[in-house]
């Protein structure tokens, strides 16, 4: 998902009909105030045919039952209780319309399943919109920085409670609603009796702003209550607002039939161009983005405005927490770091909020690109996102009393960090690599673990299961570091969307403020900075799903590198237990091939993980096992992993473009290099050694020109060339992700770029993964030409998937020694591999028109030759390599030429691209004339295969 999509998403579910439709649904659930039951679960309201039963989780109900008994127990006012029956529905009605969860299933509801929807963008095909409303659930947009949160059991949950959904084909969505299960209608009930009993200390958190106190401070007036929700109703306004575009459309089309097909002024005279009138349109255009992009933000942002079970509990645990310790949050905000970044907007002591001070950055407050008559498909985007940034860094949030629970300086113990034994082995932490003092806390009543995602939180609310290094003994783990020496004061609303662990303490000796985080957040920061946001996530992904051999993997590594065995390497690397993998006949039925690190097996692990809408889930699946050569000594394993670390640390969690990798195993090999399965086998020769064994996805279309001849069809060059530009695509966005980790491949070669996972979208599209393989193995390519494997398909030529120098790829500067190795090279390495796959001669041959006269793609000529430039600054980088491919592909001069009225552009020789021409013509043999197309000796070869 990139943000355009996301906003899509937001702005959709935001559409006026939606959201008038979803207050409709909250009116009539008034009006007829839930009361289910097994003979009625739709008593809540009987004009809605179709209602969707909405469940809360058991991690869900824990939290909530626990927050209400201390509430209870530390709240006089939520003891009494004091509402009635109806007050207390009310209450609780509202809480449940305004819940995540319930807004989120509603409003997509609402959006996605609408019949003319179906119609619109599914040719009527409702299972396609309904996996669509499925998948869009399973990973929400979380807060408003954009973050994702996996929510994959709670969806499921919701399609088996609601297994009549799939028969909905056609439903009115005005008959559409959602109910709570029976079974949670109790805590329901009893979570709006407390919440009114505490209002005041719920007002201003995440979810509970204006509209939803006034609903609640009108729970005891239920004729007051449901006027104000039919105000609602019909103040809801159009969207956009009439007469905001309008004439546009016209304006447009009478520019467009200034010109004819062909593009030429169909009037004798040339049309008359005002140079004021078409400024001043662009100036009206300009501000008539602005105001639709202000408007929208503003709606999505009130969509959004809701409340989470954790967040909430958490938030009223720690303002219970906080009580006694006033006087030290108001002495925190008045510091100078807090008073550089917020500003106290509310004095209130019973409620206070604080708004950013700092204005926004250069980045926020320009534009990207001009505007023009056709913003609405990109610059409305843009502008868009401007304004949704700015309208939440102007918002205010809520006083820190509620964020951040206080810890009085003595209560604090100091421990040292060599004393936690699984610091190392379950965090990757050593004692050197931690900064700051190591402390522990009693805080039973507040929930310090990390919330991660919507599928990894529960485990420690359901099963007790605490991520290794959050506490030791019955008390929490805390690092202490002086606030000003880190970024809590300056990123606070950032650390109040994501982090749920940190908290304050005060040294009165010197008057200093700390921050306490706990360290599997200090370990998410960590990996985050370094590697990205989703680099966290797949860590602790990893660790939770291998929570139970977290000590044997580490002993492992320690016992195969001794002394060079570094604590990062449980960042990105897992040991697998190779009894895992099917061993039996390997060396006969999946031997791959053989290069300088040793053997290469396909082989079967029964644990593979499968990662789908951001769910993880492990099953039976091919592997690579690439197996090292049973001489290689120890220090060679050390400096190889060393190498790995470098590239797998930085990719974990962003590993797009390239092979994934899963682990390493220890296998048995004979004395030359076999796997010997020990199961199979009822005496070891002599000569068996244990070795270890790399575990990588098995990329199922082997390497990109093996995939290429099989895949180019006879008599079809443009379908040739989009397949071609679809996996020069792919390679050039691995390198991207790579290049943006500080990593050079430096080994770019036929056989590295691998091919998996064909899949066909659509009639005219195809679909496939082109992957870097080869990462980690560091081969210095400007000292040695290393053969590769020469093994080929029968009937390929040496120029096919023969034999590959490294020497071949290597750029200009790295064989004259001049420059040391970069990024450039590897775009380099892309230009040549390029040209080795026109001048194949398989693949040659289909790019050929039925007279046998080759056909190149003009773009894609223009690209290869600035990639090859000798100059290394003259090169794309990248990131733009990765937009002018997609442009060649999908533009209005590319091979999607057609779908604008228009033809793919060959190259015709009216300008000159000699690096293009001299490689192969020097490298091929092809003789090129004036205009690049007669082909000579090449030409009657590929005329010979095309009549075979």
């Amino acid at each position: 998902m990139d943000d355009r999509y996301l906003f899509h998403i937001r702005e959709r579910c935001s559409w006026p009909r939606i959201t008038r439709l979803r207050h409709k649904s909250f009116y009539n659930t008034l009006l007829h105030p839930i009361v289910p039951s097994q003979s009625n679960p739709n008593q809540s309201s009987t004009t809605y045919t179709h209602p969707l039963r909405i469940r809360l989780q058991p991690f869900e109900r824990t939290l909530l039952s626990k927050t209400l008994t201390h509430l209870k127990l530390h709240s006089p006012s939520a003891a009494q209780n004091p509402l009635c029956d109806i007050s207390a529905s009310h209450a609780a009605t509202i809480l449940f319309y305004h819940w995540s969860w319930a807004d989120n299933v509603l409003r997509l509801a609402l959006t996605e399943l609408d019949p003319e929807w179906v119609a619109e963008c599914h040719g009527g095909n409702f299972d396609a919109a309904l996996d669509i409303f499925q998948s869009t659930l399973q990973t929400r947009i979380r807060g408003r920085n954009d973050l994702y949160d996996r929510r994959y059991y709670r969806t499921e949950q919701l399609m088996r409670d609601n297994i009549r959904l799939g028969e909905w084909n056609g439903v009115d969505i005005e008959l559409v609603t959602v109910v709570p299960c029976e079974e949670d209608w109790e805590l329901w009930t009893e979570l709006g009796r407390a919440v009114i009993s505490v209002v005041e200390r719920v007002r201003g958190l995440p979810g509970f702003g204006g509209k939803v106190l006034e609903l609640l401070e009108l729970v005891g007036d239920e004729k007051g209550l449901l006027e104000y929700v039919e105000r609602l109703i019909d103040e809801t306004p159009e969207f956009p607002p009439k007469g905001l575009f309008e004439g546009m459309e016209d304006e447009l089309d009478d520019n467009e039939d200034i010109y004819d097909e062909d593009g030429e002024d169909e009037g004798e005279d040339e049309p008359v161009v005002d140079a004021e009138g078409a400024k001043a349109k662009e100036e009206q255009d300009k501000e008539r983005t602005k105001d639709w992009a202000q408007i929208t933000a503003t709606k999505i942002i009130e969509a959004e405005d809701l409340w989470d079970v954790w967040s909430l509990c958490r938030m009223l645990m720690v303002s219970m927490h906080n009580v006694g310790y006033k006087a030290a949050i108001d002495k925190f905000i008045t510091t100078p770091e807090f008073v550089e970044w917020w500003t106290l907007e509310n004095r209130d002591d019973e409620f206070r909020t604080i708004v950013a001070k700092q204005p926004l950055s250069e980045a926020f407050s320009q534009r990207p690109s001009e505007i023009s008559s056709f913003f609405f498909q990109e610059d409305s985007q843009e502008f868009l996102e401007l304004e949704f940034r700015r309208n939440v860094h102007e918002s205010s949030i809520i006083d820190p009393m509620n964020l951040l629970p206080f810890y009085p300086w003595e209560t604090l113990r100091n421990i040292s960090a060599k004393s936690l034994a699984d610091l190392e082995s379950g965090l990757g932490f050593s004692a050197e690599a931690i900064n700051g003092t190591m402390c522990t806390v009693s805080a039973d009543s507040v929930n310090h673990s990390l919330y991660l995602t919507d599928d990894l939180f529960p485990p420690h609310v359901d099963a007790g299961y605490r991520y290794p290094g959050l506490t030791f003994g019955n008390r929490v783990v805390f690092q202490k570091q002086r606030v000003d020496e880190t970024e809590i004061v300056k990123k606070l609303r950032y650390f109040l969307e994501l982090w749920n662990d940190c908290a304050l303490t005060y040294d009165p000796q010197n008057q200093t403020f700390y921050l306490l985080q706990t360290l599997p957040g200090l370990k998410m920061r960590q990996l985050e900075k370094r590697s990205g946001f989703w680099a966290g996530f797949a860590f602790f992904d990893l660790k939770y799903r291998y929570r139970d051999t977290l000590s044997s993997q580490h002993t492992a590594l320690r016992e195969m590198l001794g002394e060079h065995y570094d604590a990062a390497y449980s960042d990105f690397l897992s040991f697998i237990d190779a009894s895992e993998i099917d061993l039996v006949d390997l060396p006969k039925k999946g031997f791959l091939g053989q290069g300088s690190f040793g053997r290469v097996y396909r082989a079967t692990w029964a644990r593979k993980p499968t990662t789908r809408y951001d769910h993880t889930e492990e099953g039976p699946g091919d592997v690579a096992l690439k197996v090292s050569l049973a001489g290689k000594s120890f220090d060679d394993r050390a400096k190889f992993f060393v190498e790995l670390a470098t590239v797998y640390s930085a990719l974990a969690g962003d590993s797009g473009g390239c092979v994934p990798f899963y682990g390493f195993c220890k296998v048995l090999v004979d004395e030359e290099g076999s796997i010997i399965d020990s199961n199979a086998t009822t005496a070891l020769p002599n000569t068996a050694k244990e070795t270890f064994a790399l575990v990588f996805d098995y990329a199922n279309q082997g390497d990109i020109l093996s995939f290429l001849e099989k895949r180019l069809k006879s008599g079809e060059p443009e379908e040739n060339w989009l397949v071609i530009c679809g996996a020069l695509s792919g390679l050039a966005n691995g390198l991207m992700t790579i290049h943006k980790k500080g990593i050079v491949h430096r080994d770019i070669h036929p056989k590295n770029v691998l091919v998996s996972s064909i899949r066909q979208a659509g009639d005219d599209e195809i679909e496939f993964d082109s992957l870097l393989s080869d990462l980690g193995e560091g081969k210095d390519i400007t000292t040695t030409a290393k053969i590769m494997d020469s093994r080929r398909p029968a009937g390929s030529s040496s120029t096919s998937t023969g034999t590959y120098s490294y020497a071949g790829f290597m750029t200009p500067e790295l064989a004259s020694h001049t420059e040391r190795s970069s990024t450039a090279d590897d775009i380099s390495s892309w230009g040549l591999l390029a040209v080795r796959i026109i001048q194949n001669d398989e693949i040659f041959s289909r790019l050929c028109d039925e007279d046998g006269k080759a056909l190149y793609l003009a773009g894609l000529m223009r690209i290869m030759e600035r990639c090859l430039d000798p100059n290394p600054a003259g090169r794309f980088d990248a990131a733009s390599l990765v937009v002018v491919m997609d442009e060649l592909m999908d533009g209005p001069s590319g091979l999607a030429a057609s779908a604008y009225g228009g033809e793919v552009e060959w190259y015709d020789g009216s300008y000159e691209l000699p690096r293009i021409r001299e490689l192969l013509e020097t490298d091929s043999g092809l003789t090129l004339g004036s205009d690049w197309l007669p082909l000579s000796s090449r030409k009657r070869k590929a005329d010979s295969m095309l009549s075979t």
